[in-house]
């Protein structure tokens, strides 16, 4: 009975390398490594700040979002905080971010802190978005008008230009 559990315990082992080996994990063009991409998003000319950006991909691969800031500037991130995005082609999509009554949303540093915004969260109902209306072609992969191309070397330069109009 000891040598079979060793057998079993080996081919689960040797099992979950072949999985692994066979292309589960990021790699080639499903994966890949994330490149710098970031940019800025204005509507109708105005920098948006408190929205999520989705960079969704049009093939296989990995989304990426940014927040922008109060200036419409953002870093897209895959993995890890700012890595970037998988070269390829995306759709984009833009949603206002929840927030509170202090602003957008950001997650607290100290679990103190975060059980105190979800007690305010808790007695003020749900977050209401603010700042202008976004389109809602731009929250819906299918309807987004928006498509952006991030090449191998990164792009720190990507500029979305949103309408009141959504086109």
């Amino acid at each position: 009975m000891v040598r079979c559990r060793g057998f079993m315990t080996f081919g689960l082992v040797l099992g979950c390398a072949a999985l692994v080996a066979s292309g589960c994990g990021p790699r080639g063009g499903v994966g890949g490594k994330p490149v710098p991409s970031g940019g800025t998003i204005t509507l109708d000319g105005q920098p948006l700040s408190g929205v999520v950006i989705t960079f969704i991909p049009t093939g296989a691969g990995q989304p990426a979002t940014g927040v922008s800031g109060a200036d419409g500037s953002f870093r897209l991130t895959t993995r890890n905080t700012g890595d970037g995005a998988i070269p390829g082609t995306y759709k984009v999509t833009v949603k206002r971010q929840e927030t509170g009554a202090g602003g957008p949303s950001e997650s607290p540093k100290d679990p103190g802190d975060m059980i105190k915004a979800m007690e305010k969260m808790a007695k003020g109902g749900p977050p209401k978005p603010t700042g202008p209306a976004i389109h809602p072609n731009y929250e819906s992969v299918e309807k987004t008008p928006l498509t952006w191309e991030i090449p191998s070397g990164g792009d720190r330069n990507i500029k979305l230009e949103l309408n009141k109009s959504g086109t």
